[in-house]
């Protein structure tokens, strides 16, 4: 949920939402093994995680409640971090390339001053080459 500045008028109607994904970092962690139980995904957990933190940049645009019906903008920055399940032999020095992709965006605004968004991303992680 996110809240309009005290200094921009309440919200009549929702125009545009634009959003980027700016990755802030990234490390392998070790993880209890699960001596190879899987979660609901079925994803086979291995003891080894990437951690992904980034930040996503928002611009709502929107017309205001007000006579003449003027049209503002907000911006958000909100930070995430996701995890994709690693091979339980790759090492906690280990790099990787990752691609994200925002898959979908849904916005609808609950009061004159909240706006409810959920942003789905897609998270792709490919090992880079080591040189020896």
């Amino acid at each position: 949920v996110l809240c309009i500045p005290i200094h921009k008028p309440d919200v009549e109607q929702l125009i545009t939402v634009n959003a980027a994904v700016q990755l802030l970092s990234q490390r392998v962690v070790k993880t209890p093994n699960s001596c190879g139980l899987k979660n609901e995904e079925g994803t086979r957990l291995t003891g080894r995680k990437l951690i992904i933190e980034g930040i996503l940049r928002q611009k709502i645009m929107y017309t205001a409640d007000v006579p003449e019906q003027s049209v503002h903008t907000v911006h958000f920055d909100v930070p995430f971090s996701a995890f994709i399940v690693l091979n339980e032999h790759d090492s906690l020095t280990e790099r990787f390339s990752i691609d994200i992709c925002i898959e979908d965006i849904y916005v609808t605004s609950i009061t004159p001053r909240q706006i409810f968004k959920n942003v789905t991303l897609f998270i792709k992680a490919k090992r880079l080459c080591r040189e020896e």
